[in-house]
């Protein structure tokens, strides 16, 4: 991990970057390829790349503290498991289940429903391409926040997973609307009935209602009109609005009061929106990334459109593939990670450690 200084195009340090409410910090680099999914819980970092691993870091010490080993591809999702001590990192057509205290593998959840002892691929093994027959490659995958149920796209349909033991308990019923579509993303909000809210390739998004215990076969209860013109790429929830990205450059904005459509955000990126996550500073904040490489800050509290307040324009030199936040800093998963944090809405010192060799981290003032 290494601390990034914001330089002018003739090399001169920025003396203007300080004033900026998004500043780069510091970049963290471990992986060979892209970075393609992270979560951060309590100083801890998690990241899956095309490189087929996951990778756990401390980001206080801003080291790698262990690798979870070869994935049979891409490591698409990865996510800890709420009031646990797992997590777990989805390829192919598996979701691999981790206990972070000995970072072992103890059980495998297939994409068809099926369990198996946790599997550990040998350091040689090929890039798999293909998947068994009764098996589909899992698309989209989360935890809702209690950490309970686990769901994961099977072709048009979302599986729903008991987590306290590990087996498939229901089923979301025609996420998509054709069968060669499938589910790109999804969002997760607990409540008394947990709602989960479904994107797919062919431009939709559905909300359903499930029980606590997830048991059983579920219809969708709403489908939001008007519909995006491509892919949906991200989902997220706030308060009583619910925002939608598309790979057709618009953010939509739904309320979940009368289900209507409250604004569009035209255009928002030059490239595909990636992904987007809320950022829980003094006033909540809507983060989106693009594949061109740049991220857009958005006030989503002030009124119902989307005010853009901050933008960084060719963050990273390739895609940004994926973003997450804490209440003062926002990761961006690009060829590496980058750190930025904000200048006037931190509520205490920055502490940020630079690894200087495998045995010593030296404190940046």
């Amino acid at each position: 991990m290494v601390p990034f200084i914001a330089r002018t195009a003739t090399g001169l340090r920025d003396i203007k970057a300080s004033s900026r409410l998004l500043i780069r910090s510091h970049t963290l680099d471990g992986h060979s390829k892209s970075i393609l999914s992270l979560d951060i819980y309590d100083g801890i970092l998690i990241t899956g790349s095309k490189d087929r691993q996951a990778k756990i870091w401390d980001l206080e010490c801003g080291i790698e503290r262990s690798n979870l080993g070869l994935h049979a591809n891409n490591v698409t999702c990865v996510r800890f498991i709420p009031n646990t001590h797992l997590a777990l990192s989805v390829s192919t057509s598996t979701v691999r289940i981790w206990d972070l205290r000995v970072s072992q593998s103890i059980r495998t959840l297939h994409s068809s429903g099926l369990t198996t002892e946790g599997e550990v691929l040998p350091e040689n093994s090929s890039r798999q391409n293909m998947v068994p027959v009764s098996e589909t490659f899992i698309s989209a995958a989360e935890i809702d926040p209690t950490g309970r149920l686990l769901f994961t796209s099977y072709c048009g349909d979302v599986r729903i997973w008991n987590m306290e033991k590990f087996a498939a308990f229901g089923r979301l019923n025609c996420a998509t609307h054709g069968p060669r579509s499938e589910v790109t993303c999804l969002e997760v909000l607990d409540d008394v009935r947990p709602k989960v809210f479904t994107g797919s390739r062919d431009h939709y998004v559905k909300l359903y209602d499930v029980s606590a215990e997830g048991e059983g076969i579920y219809d969708a209860s709403f489908e939001f009109t008007p519909r995006h013109y491509d892919s949906v790429t991200s989902i997220r929830v706030f308060n009583d609005s619910l925002f939608t990205a598309s790979k057709d450059l618009n953010i939509m904005r739904f309320s979940l009061r009368d289900m209507k459509r409250d604004h569009v955000e035209l255009r928002s990126h030059n490239k595909w929106i990636m992904d987007m996550c809320l950022v829980p500073a003094q006033r909540t904040l809507l983060a989106t990334v693009c594949r061109e490489g740049s991220i857009k800050l958005w006030d989503i509290v002030s009124n119902r459109k989307l005010r853009l307040i901050e933008e960084l324009s060719h963050a990273h030199n390739e895609s940004i593939n994926t973003v997450i936040a804490n209440s003062s800093l926002i990761f961006t998963g690009s060829r590496y990670i980058l750190w930025h944090y904000f200048s006037n809405l931190l509520q205490s010192p920055l502490k940020i450690f630079l690894l200087a060799d495998r045995d010593l981290a030296k404190e940046l003032k």
